[in-house]
């Protein structure tokens, strides 16, 4: 199970190898761990209160990663690697801005967009676990109307 991989860095910002880092498996699999985190707070109790209530089913209280679609994962996981975990190592942190702080700053907006578009429109998580995600594991959990 990854989310991504350095080809999908890549395909984000072609120059990411030219300084001096060549592998990025450490920071992807950090990211992995902080979307799987961000999913738990953000989502998960929303997704467990849909849920018809099954005694039987006792391990369904625990968010299982390996059941989420890593696929619709991947650009997220590279947004929040560059922003917090590749780039950090690359900037000086100096008085000006430098274009490291300025990558930053965009792929962290952009990761904070991209997560709550992907989690408005529906997570896909195979919580029968058959390997394909029927309608009902994909439908949004939330929405925008004010419950009392």
């Amino acid at each position: 199970m990854a989310f991504a991989t350095i080809d999908n860095l890549l395909e984000i910002d072609a120059t990411l190898q030219d300084y001096g880092i060549q592998d990025f498996d450490a920071e992807l699999a950090k990211a992995e761990q902080d979307i799987v985190k961000i999913l738990i707070v953000r989502w998960w109790s929303g997704y467990l209160k849909g849920l018809p209530y099954d005694i039987t089913r006792s391990t369904i209280f625990t968010l299982n990663p390996t059941l989420l679609d890593d696929a619709q994962w991947t650009e997220v996981t590279c947004y929040y690697a560059l922003a917090h975990y590749i780039l950090p190592k690359l900037s000086k942190f100096e008085g000006d801005p430098d274009r490291f702080r300025n990558m930053m700053d965009y792929y962290a907006t952009r990761f904070n967009d991209l997560i709550d578009l992907e989690i408005r429109s529906g997570v896909h998580y195979d919580i029968d676990q058959d390997s394909q995600f029927s309608l009902a594991e994909t439908q949004p959990t939330q929405s925008l109307r004010l419950v009392r």
